[in-house]
């Protein structure tokens, strides 16, 4: 019988499976939790897998040559860093992610740090708990409307954030190399390139994957460029920014405050990093997408690609397409 496996179950501790499990059980197909914390494990325990269903596990050519059964990897999620998608393609394996599943919660969350970044409101609360009752800590509060919020990358998840924004009177300009001008003419939204994105915005949220092409984006030499009391979000993937060039231009003064839901090196564990020394820095554990309705959506519909894609089907959110035609599961 077709089988499809969570590889590594212990990365949402205290979640149940129950949802996969029943939409594999709606399809006919058997349904494990696995919680396999290398390669080696996840080799020999899901040996007589058809379909992996990934939170953070490895993809690698390797494991792929010791799993010749496997057919289709979803990853719980967006990202799809730790899943080797040329390796995959060679094998006949697809790949899918879940775009859609937690797009307002993204978007809410990344406005919420900007709010929080703009109204000082981590930096106030930390002074009262020190005892310190004073407006005029930190740095400048400036009105929100007529201010540049500009975006890096200008999929959904930044469009509906735009949305939010233009509510409070935010000017807003975007950069994304890959869409056509009408999605920025639809949507009342100026396309700049990235220089001068950088130049020009008040506040810069980043919105787009991680790829060779977008880590360490934001670098020295893009600090460089922008304002000096520029406020910088991230909710997308913490390895964009470069964690030495960020914590050097924090030192410096050549960025405003800094919103990060996502950190390179995350999790992180150890206080003693530079990072958690400055007042001007919002931190949160990477939980944009969380709500209670998201996280029920992203485990029915990572379980739903699989079983369309082991039923024969094609869903939209194969992302090697041109592996489709060589695909094992389509043969």
């Amino acid at each position: 019988m077709t089988k499809i496996v969570v590889t590594d179950g212990y990365s949402y501790p205290g979640e149940t499976f129950d949802l996969p499990k029943k939409v594999c059980e709606q399809y006919g197909f058997d349904f494990e939790i696995l919680n396999c914390r290398n390669e080696e494990e996840l080799a020999e325990q899901a040996k007589d897998a058809d379909g992996l269903l990934v939170v953070y596990s490895d993809i690698t050519e390797s494991l792929l040559q010791k799993l010749p059964k496997c057919k289709v990897v979803v990853r719980f999620g967006v990202g799809v860093d730790t899943v080797d998608m040329d390796a995959c393609s060679k094998h006949g394996v697809l790949v899918c992610n879940v775009p859609d599943y937690g797009v307002g919660e993204v978007a809410s969350h990344a406005f919420s740090l900007i709010l929080a970044l703009e109204r000082k409101v981590a930096l106030y609360d930390r002074a009262i708990r020190s005892g310190r009752w004073d407006d005029s800590v930190g740095y400048p509060i400036k009105r929100l409307k007529g201010q540049i919020l500009g975006f890096v990358g200008f999929g959904r998840i930044a469009r509906q954030t735009a949305e939010y924004a233009k509510v409070f009177g935010f000017d807003i300009v975007a950069y994304d190399p890959f869409l056509p001008d009408t999605v920025f003419e639809e949507n009342n939204v100026k396309r700049v390139n990235l220089d001068e994105l950088y130049k020009i915005s008040d506040v810069i949220s980043i919105m787009v994957p991680c790829t060779e092409d977008t880590f360490h984006l934001l670098n020295t030499e893009a600090f460089n460029k922008m304002k000096d009391d520029v406020l910088i979000v991230n909710t997308a993937r913490g390895p964009i920014i470069s964690y030495d060039d960020l914590v050097d231009a924090l030192k410096q003064d050549k960025i405003g405050a800094v919103g990060l839901d996502v950190i390179e090196g995350e999790p992180l564990k150890d206080t003693s990093m530079e990072i958690f020394s400055f007042e001007n820095v919002v931190l949160t554990p990477h939980v944009g997408y969380k709500s209670n309705e998201s996280f029920a959506d992203l485990k029915t519909k990572t379980a739903e690609a699989a079983c369309k894609v082991l039923s024969g089907e094609k869903p939209f959110n194969i992302l090697n397409k041109a592996a489709i035609e060589t695909a094992k599961a389509y043969k």
